[in-house]
């Protein structure tokens, strides 16, 4: 089994059940079984076509392909998309860590290669959390810092990183 993504249809079901309720009650109907069906289908796959759970998006697409009458108060109920998603998504991880007994392989301060954007990047661990499977990596070249205002290290999943080999330079 794999490591869960954020983007599967899981979560996005996960979502759209959460916030059924509230967009029903956004409907001011008290629909039919089979409404209700028709109303998560068509939640569900606005939240599956908006990019980061962007709550305009996803409004937008329930009015340009279901024809809704959209307002910013259903935008509004939308604004959850990503704290829901990343919440399950957690959940769902940290399952998949205990149940595949994924451990970590470096710790902190080991020298690590990634690959980003077809890039390969080297930085140092600086911190690993065990229940989601992952480490934080400085690395200098993408402008990371090690204090203050910035981006403190991209977060890698541990089955990304692997060692970076040390070259040593030979004496003349």
């Amino acid at each position: 089994m794999t490591r869960p993504r954020l983007s599967s249809d899981t979560i996005s079901k996960h979502v759209a059940d959460i916030l059924l309720p509230r967009v029903l009650l956004w409907l001011k109907e008290d629909p039919a079984s089979d409404e209700v069906e028709r109303i998560r289908d068509e939640v569900y796959n606005a939240i599956r076509r908006a990019p980061h759970g962007d709550s305009y998006r996803i409004a937008n697409y329930l009015e340009e392909r279901y024809y809704w009458s959209v307002d910013s108060d259903l935008v509004h109920i939308f604004e959850e998309v990503s704290f829901i998603s990343f919440k399950k998504h957690d959940e769902l991880v940290a399952a998949w860590v205990q149940e595949s007994g994924v451990k970590p392989k470096f710790s902190v301060g080991a020298k690590v290669s990634f690959k980003d954007d077809g890039d390969t990047y080297s930085g140092e661990v600086t911190r690993v959390n065990a229940r989601l499977g992952t480490y934080v990596v400085f690395c200098q070249d993408l402008g990371h810092v090690k204090s203050g205002t910035g981006t403190l290290g991209v977060v890698l999943p541990f089955e990304d990183a692997s060692l970076t080999p040390i070259c040593s330079q030979a004496t003349v």
